[in-house]
């Protein structure tokens, strides 16, 4: 009996087996819920308790663009740039402006977690998050799933590969103890303050 436990102890996860299934930020870290594969397979809830690294968040913040396109807040921008290059004078001018606000309406976008859902043909994410209002507050929301292995929107395939850094980071945070060192700023910020 003792040794399955020691066993248990020691076993560590591959990232094959690792099967993101859901990730959402919280105010102390994230929380993340993954299906283990191999000889001990099962569904795996963690809260997080201690702040991801920076790089968790980044990998999250890449799928603003995406978030923005599939709620379709960048159609408008889209047309002014295909307006745009008609335009023999000004052109530059014009498309410069229409992407002065693409970068607008993506950073109004915060993405904050995701959801893998369906199987086979029909696996998919949906990005999880909220947009920012023009005037005051924010509004959180799901967006419809993507389908990766379509081409219906046309960036299915670039939406599966962000996701898979977002996965490689969640192992990184959950397995491979990849955290924020809060704890060397802090101590980096006291010193400095001595001197």
């Amino acid at each position: 009996m003792a040794k399955q436990v020691e066993e248990q102890r020691t076993r560590k996860l591959e990232f094959k087996d690792f099967d993101l299934r859901k990730v959402k930020m919280n105010k102390k870290g994230a929380d993340v819920e993954h299906h283990e594969g191999g000889s001990d397979a099962g569904i795996v809830s963690k809260v997080g308790e201690i702040a991801p690294h920076p790089d968790l968040q980044t990998s999250l913040d890449k799928l603003k663009s995406i978030m923005a396109r599939r709620l379709g807040l960048l159609e408008g921008v889209d047309l002014a740039k295909e307006i745009a290059k008609e335009h023999k004078e000004d052109k530059l001018k014009y498309y410069e402006k229409a992407m002065n606000v693409e970068k607008e309406i993506v950073n109004r976008c915060n993405v904050n977690g995701l959801t893998f859902t369906g199987s086979g043909d029909k696996f998919g994410v949906m990005i999880t998050g909220s947009v920012l209002l023009p005037i005051g507050g924010s509004v959180g929301l799901a967006v419809s799933k993507i389908t990766f292995g379509e081409t219906v929107l046309g960036y299915e395939e670039e939406t599966e590969q962000l996701c898979e850094e977002v996965k490689k980071e969640v192992f990184a945070y959950r397995f491979q103890n990849k955290k924020a060192q809060l704890d060397l700023l802090d101590e980096a910020e006291r010193i400095e303050n001595e001197e």
